[in-house]
């Protein structure tokens, strides 16, 4: 069945030459009696000429600065006079208008184009005419371009820095704007250090807050059908504690699937995550709620829709799931809601140490990165990387000015979500709009206000739900286990400890029993009861303050007389190896951004005793996305594997018959060609390690608690 997709849906063409190769659902609109814009007859956009002067607003938008009276009507007026008078009010301004849009603006001999915050209204332009276009398609289907060899032979080539498929098509990437008739790029973000960074935390919460409700207001009172998908992870948990006032106005769903997972597929794992603790999830909170199974959906589609649909874009992303989105959502007016930006503010680049803030830094990283995702592509077409990294630095004017901003996070912010991203919205624009309420500059430089340990450890995005919606923090996070029973772990871990630490565990124990029973009460209320839930959410929230506080005073009485059995670790691969520091107590970690092909951590220790056994207690905690696994090593021989996703709870093992200057080697090892640092790591924590003196030989060589552990060498 043919659905009849359009072409270049919400999109847009401006030349300075009138063309007829334009889809028949677009008008045009003559510009200063010079120009042309061509528009798709499905998008929004705003049009003011003044004094020789011009703005297009092309896209959803609207104006959300706290404590500035700004109505809708009259924006493109205020940006054009601004533009004109004042440019830098003009920019400020920019920061403040949330949606997908671009704005064109000029005069006769001087037109700009400034996309949003992160370019998920896709802008494209030509060094050889003039001509900018929402998509590079588009473009070369008024001018024929060549074909770009290396974006042909190198599938990532065509969405990294400001490349296409075709040579001289080239791509507007966040914070930067196009001048039209000379073909450059200039950066207007960031303008001066984080000005976010003095506020009180309470105070840049609000500001948050009100700029994302205020963009809700308007989006939820033009659109009449709301789409969301909701996973297992952190992002689309914080869209919905935000929208937690307009859920009953929402259609939610959710991509899992019915089979199993043997081959340990990362994205049947990741389905398999969502589809557990979305269920968990919707058993306490009501919600418009379906799920896809991946294995039902019917992904096919006739010739002329997949035409249409490749040429809508440069990157192909979940093609597949098309069909059924124009099922659920069938009307015109649908609008869905994504959550992906918020990667931006969470330091995902940044290893858990200090980083140079250099062009440097940023090189080696990019260098490492795309080696190595592109190894295949890469052994089969010749690319200087080199090059092609300082190359692509440049056009992205990250060697400019940057304040106290992080080149390696606005790298993050416009190469991997200005061009990945924006394609992903041009995908599914044959279904439905698409809103971000992230995309607000000022919303994403106040995540960046925070400090380093914070945006790391996610507690902007944390704290924003416990302010909005406490309860959805209970569920785990890509991880099958809930806060209750990451909690009762922890507890198992300090069971390890010695007998001076029974009080805190009794303390510890109390207030996660107290948890416990709190939400297990919180389910047996009405949904409509939200004082009910408040109420028992700031008992939770006082009650635990309190454990906290005696459980930290307790630590810090033992503080010296916990055990360290090591301080720093090996890590690294065939050819090379690292000395790394711990970062939590007798853990093992991988941190790639050291050098691109670390794969294994490990430590060792070497027996004392003259003829004895060595007690281990180990604790793995893997990764949804990655696999790995920990082998226990004897003087160099492997008698103990086992995968991290089959770990359930502690494995204690015993390895007997050793001798003086026997190695027992502790390692963690995942698979090749990944990116990971210490918050995304699998990891392997020894809690405990002790020789005991044996009096005869034993017949077996190592035992194990954990039933799933490959004993290789017993005898």
């Amino acid at each position: 069945m043919e659905l009849k997709f359009k072409l270049y849906p919400r999109g847009f063409l401006f030349t300075d030459f009138k063309t007829d190769k334009v889809p028949d659902y677009y008008s045009e609109k003559k510009v200063l009696d010079s120009f042309y814009y061509y528009k798709s007859n499905d998008v929004d956009n705003h049009y003011l000429e003044d004094d020789q002067y011009f703005v297009i607003i092309h896209g959803h938008f609207t104006y959300v600065e706290p404590k500035k009276e700004l109505k809708r009507k009259d924006l493109a007026q205020y940006l054009l006079s601004n533009y004109k008078e004042n440019y830098s009010a003009f920019l400020n301004a920019l920061d403040f208008l949330a949606g997908r849009y671009v704005i064109i603006i000029g005069n006769s001999n001087d037109i700009r184009f400034y996309p949003d915050a992160s370019s998920t209204r896709s802008v494209y332009y030509t060094l050889n005419n003039n001509i900018v276009s929402s998509h590079a398609h588009f473009i070369n289907d008024v001018c024929e371009h060549t074909a770009d060899e290396v974006a042909n032979n190198i599938q990532a080539y065509k969405i990294n820095w400001n490349h296409s498929p075709y040579q001289n098509i080239k791509a507007l990437t966040p914070n930067l704007y196009l001048d039209f008739f000379k073909k450059e790029t200039k950066r207007f973000f960031p303008r001066s250090d984080n000005k976010y960074t003095h506020l009180e935390e309470n105070e840049r919460f609000e500001l948050i807050e009100n700029m994302w409700k205020n963009q809700y207001a308007y989006y939820f009172s033009k659109f009449n059908q709301f789409a969301f998908s909701i996973t297992g992870g952190w992002d689309s948990r914080v869209s919905l504690a935000m929208f937690k006032d307009k859920i009953d106005n929402i259609d939610f769903f959710t991509y899992t699937t019915h089979q199993k997972n043997e081959e340990q597929d990362k994205n049947k794992n990741l389905m398999l995550n969502d589809g557990y603790k979305v269920r968990e999830l919707l058993s306490d909170v009501p919600l418009n709620h379906r799920f896809i199974i991946a294995e039902e959906v019917p992904k096919k589609l006739s010739d002329k829709d997949r035409e249409v649909v490749f040429k809508n874009i440069v990157n192909k992303h979940n093609t597949g799931f098309l069909r059924i989105y124009k099922t659920f959502f069938p009307g015109e007016n649908a609008l869905h809601i994504r959550s992906n930006l918020h990667e931006i503010g969470r330091a995902i680049v940044l290893p858990p140490k200090n980083t140079p803030n250099t062009v440097e830094r940023l090189r080696s990283y990019y260098i490492n990165t795309f080696n190595r995702l592109n190894k295949n592509d890469l052994e089969n077409y010749h690319l200087d990387v080199e090059s092609f990294t300082d190359q692509g630095i440049n056009d992205l004017h990250l060697d400019d000015e940057t304040y106290d901003y992080h080149k390696m996070e606005l790298f993050y912010w416009e190469n991997r979500m200005g061009r990945w991203h924006s394609e992903i919205m041009n995908e599914t624009d044959v279904c439905f709009e698409t809103f971000s309420p992230y995309n607000l500059r000022a919303i994403i430089d106040i995540t960046l206000s925070f400090d380093f340990k914070q945006r790391k450890e996610n507690y902007v995005f944390a704290e924003l739900i416990n302010r909005n919606y406490p309860v959805l923090n209970f569920y785990g996070k890509n991880e099958i286990s809930n806060l209750y029973e990451n909690n009762k772990s922890l507890l198992e871990q300090v069971e390890n400890q010695s007998d001076s630490y029974n009080d805190l565990i009794k303390q510890s124990r109390k207030s996660s029993e107290r948890i416990q029973e709190r939400i297990s009460g919180l389910k047996k209320f009405p949904f409509s009861e939200n004082q009910k839930i408040k109420n028992s959410l700031d008992k939770i929230r006082s009650m635990n303050l309190e454990n906290i506080d005696i459980m930290s005073e307790k630590i810090k009485e033992r503080k010296d007389g916990i055990e360290r059995y090591f301080n720093e670790f090996t890590s690294g691969n065939e050819d090379e190896k690292y000395m790394v520091q711990v970062v939590k107590q007798n853990t093992l970690y991988i941190d790639s951004y050291i050098s691109s092909d670390i794969y294994y951590a490990e430590v060792k220790h070497t027996f004392n005793n003259e003829f004895g056994l060595l007690e281990l207690v180990l604790k793995g905690e893997y990764h949804i996305d990655y696999e790995a696994w920990c082998e226990i090593l004897v003087n160099d021989e492997v008698v103990l594997t086992q995968r991290l996703s089959q770990w359930d709870g502690k494995n204690s093992l015993n390895i007997f018959n050793l001798t003086p200057k026997d190695t027992i080697t502790i390692s963690l090892k995942m698979e090749k060609e990944v990116t990971v640092n210490y918050s995304n790591s699998p990891k392997l924590t020894v809690l405990e390690l002790n020789e005991v003196r044996q009096s005869k030989p034993q017949s077996v060589k190592i035992t194990s608690t954990s039933p799933t552990a490959d004993i290789i060498h017993k005898y």
